[in-house]
């Protein structure tokens, strides 16, 4: 399905090159080299920024043995059981911030051996993704033609209408990622800059782009971020890269519903309603289906 949603979108620039003297096939090369230059390069810049993070948590791990030793003097001023209890708290966490640094490299090893074990089966996948794009871009007058002869003569008309509205329901969601995505890169770009975030804009183009994919988000980049800042002792900046989270998350929840609906001409009320039915049924993909649904009903509604 992914290939084919693919192909049928690299089907009009390799028209256009077509027309122009390109041969197809070699069209086809060209955007599945393109496509898979900018995936690469996309995860290998956030795989390289978690790995400088982790390094240089590894290397500058903090030292939490004064806050706890300023802990147990206040713990000993306490009375009664509940001192005693304070007392023995405390020195339980003052006893495991000794094995916090081998505990983070355990962490960081299993992590790291999780990441290589899973990496030849998704470089399978993205590499047989793209081979089918690939063959689904080139030959798509001929799969098209496929999928006509497929389809009962009594349904054509309407499956021509509901494939014009999914792809005009497709087109409006586009649109608001798009404007979302722009929105949460100056918001982003902007709390980077606050935060003396070395290549602000870089960092905030990423962040803007992980938040339009599904099951990422803004708090898959700014959550790990602000632990880390946080383990590291830089308390205020991880403060202000949580509250960085929220807002971007506050833009998303408020701004997407609106202009979902509005592109679509329903009330937000029934945007809402579609997003949360579908991330009900089927989670964070379902949520992004239903509000691509909802686009198209809207689509439906006014072809009809």
């Amino acid at each position: 399905m992914i290939a084919l949603c693919v192909g049928r979108l690299a089907a009009v620039p390799l028209a256009a090159m077509e027309q122009r003297g390109c041969p197809r096939w070699l069209g086809g090369v060209f955007l599945m080299l393109g496509i898979s230059a900018l995936v690469i390069f996309t995860v290998l810049s956030i795989f390289s920024r978690l790995c400088d993070g982790v390094t240089l948590l590894t290397e500058e791990f903090p030292d939490f043995s004064a806050l706890f030793q300023r802990l147990e003097e206040a713990s000993s001023s306490l009375e009664g059981s509940v001192g005693t209890v304070a007392h023995e708290v405390i020195l339980l966490l003052s006893q495991q911030n000794e094995r916090l640094p081998a505990l983070f490299a355990s962490l960081a090893g299993k992590a790291s051996k999780w990441v290589a074990s899973a990496l030849p089966q998704k470089l399978f996948f993205f590499f047989i993704t793209l081979l089918a794009s690939y063959y689904a871009a080139v030959d798509w007058p001929q799969i098209r033609q496929l999928l006509n002869q497929a389809v009962p003569p009594d349904w054509e008309k309407q499956m021509q209408k509901l494939l014009r509205s999914l792809a005009a329901g497709g087109k409006n969601w586009l649109r608001v990622q798009g404007r979302l995505v722009l929105m949460q890169f100056f918001l982003l770009s902007v709390g980077f800059l606050l935060l003396k975030v070395a290549s602000p804009l870089f960092a905030g183009f990423i962040t803007a782009f992980a938040d339009a994919l599904p099951l990422l988000g803004t708090g898959s980049i700014l959550a790990p971020w602000a632990l880390l800042l946080a383990l590291m002792g830089q308390s205020r900046r991880a403060l202000g890269m949580t509250a960085l989270w929220f807002f971007s998350w506050v833009l998303r929840a408020v701004l997407e519903p609106r202009l979902v609906g509005h592109q679509a001409g329903i009330s937000p009320f029934f945007t809402v309603l579609g997003m949360y039915l579908g991330l009900r049924c089927f989670g964070v993909v379902g949520m992004m289906a239903g509000a691509v649904l909802i686009s198209t009903v809207g689509s439906f509604k006014t072809t009809s």
